[in-house]
């Protein structure tokens, strides 16, 4: 006659919420599902739960931590710049990133170094009639 719970108008607790649990409860429970390796779907679920929730300083802070004299493979570096590749930034964040800059003063080794970097390399024709037409404005500027 009665099959199931919902049968007879009883509420059976959540498995999930609000059963409080000891912390030695919940440690073997976390020990239980350490080193079982989550689906591509799950971690994706789990990702998507998490897009867009603000991490907090501390959070950030153990990041930072965390990656502090880490080195990328070369691998690595390889994948990024694949994946970055064909990306254009857009004309508000070349804008901050303008501005963030202006007014630095590198120093005479940094410039040195970019300089030694420079040498040799071809430079385009475009670039060389953009720099000729800039000092020529310049040097009308100071004149007229």
């Amino acid at each position: 006659m009665f099959k199931d719970a919902k049968d007879y108008d009883i509420k059976l607790p959540s498995p999930k919420k609000g059963i409080p649990r000891s912390d030695e409860t919940r440690a073997k429970m976390s020990a239980a599902q350490l080193g079982k390796a989550k689906s591509a779907e799950h971690r994706a679920k789990i990702g998507a739960a998490n897009k867009g929730k603000p991490m907090s300083e501390e959070t950030k802070a153990k990041i930072s931590a965390a990656n502090l004299g880490k080195t990328l493979s070369a691998e690595t570096k390889a994948k990024l710049r694949a994946a970055n590749v064909s990306k254009t930034m857009s004309a508000e964040s070349r804008a901050k990133m303008s501005a963030t800059h202006l007014g630095k003063t590198l120093s005479a080794e940094t410039r040195a170094k970019m300089s030694a970097a420079k040498k040799g390399k071809p430079m385009p024709e475009e670039t060389k009639a953009k720099i000729r037409a800039t000092k020529a404005a310049k040097k009308a500027a100071k004149t007229g």
